[in-house]
């Protein structure tokens, strides 16, 4: 069991949790710059496989208690990499699923993201592609996620997921304008440190791919 630094309140509650965000480690569909399809059966190509196994040294020295993860293929090979080495618990969580985007994915990003730029802002929050979601769904069912470990008692968690969900997971942790989330990029296998005490969210650190290089 890995040793942990506790915070105790005046109550006697336990409430600091150290969150490493990672998306998930390379697949082809990443490589050929397109879309995802709602939780198809890819899993991760050979470079992928390799950056999850760089991913263990990370999760060891920050003392990675549980690891939580889509469902996705991509993702729970991500995560059963570093969990079977270790052993620490691997909990699938569907609200870290990538947005759905129904009938459009399997398309370029950049067609994707051209017909985006048409609508305003708030359209673009409600949009609906057809047979998918929006992105006012996804944000509900990550604030779920949310609520979830902000009432875990004190430990350190990685949160295995895709860079959709992460661009809109970061923006709520930090409680910032719905725009600022394209600001955002998020490399295959990379960490993005927070610190969560009390529900506020301290970033540490964001998109780090250093230990990839290693």
């Amino acid at each position: 069991m890995y040793r942990t630094h506790h915070t105790i309140c005046g109550n006697g509650i336990i409430n600091f949790v150290k969150l490493f965000l990672i998306r998930h480690g390379q697949t082809t569909t990443n490589t050929k710059g397109l879309t995802h399809k709602h939780n198809d059966a890819i899993t991760l190509n050979e470079t992928g496989k390799e950056q999850a196994i760089r991913l263990i040294p990370v999760c060891q020295k920050n003392e990675v208690e549980t690891l939580y993860t889509s469902s996705t293929p991509r993702a729970l090979e991500t995560g059963k990499i570093i969990s079977d080495v270790l052993l620490v618990p691997l909990i699938i969580n569907d609200e870290l699923m990538e947005r759905n985007w129904g009938d459009w994915a399997g398309k370029p990003w950049e067609d994707i993201r051209s017909e985006l730029e048409k609508m305003s802002l708030q359209e673009r929050y409600t949009f609906i592609p057809p047979n998918g979601e929006s992105w006012e769904h996804m944000e509900e069912r990550l604030h779920i996620f949310l609520h979830t470990i902000s009432s875990l008692p004190q430990q350190s968690i990685a949160i295995i997921t895709h860079e959709g969900t992460l661009r809109a997971l970061i923006r709520l942790m930090k409680n910032e304008p719905k725009e600022e989330s394209f600001h955002y990029h998020f490399d295959n296998a990379s960490v993005s440190q927070f610190n969560n005490e009390k529900a506020i969210y301290t970033q540490v650190s964001l998109n780090d791919t250093t230990h990839l290089d290693e």
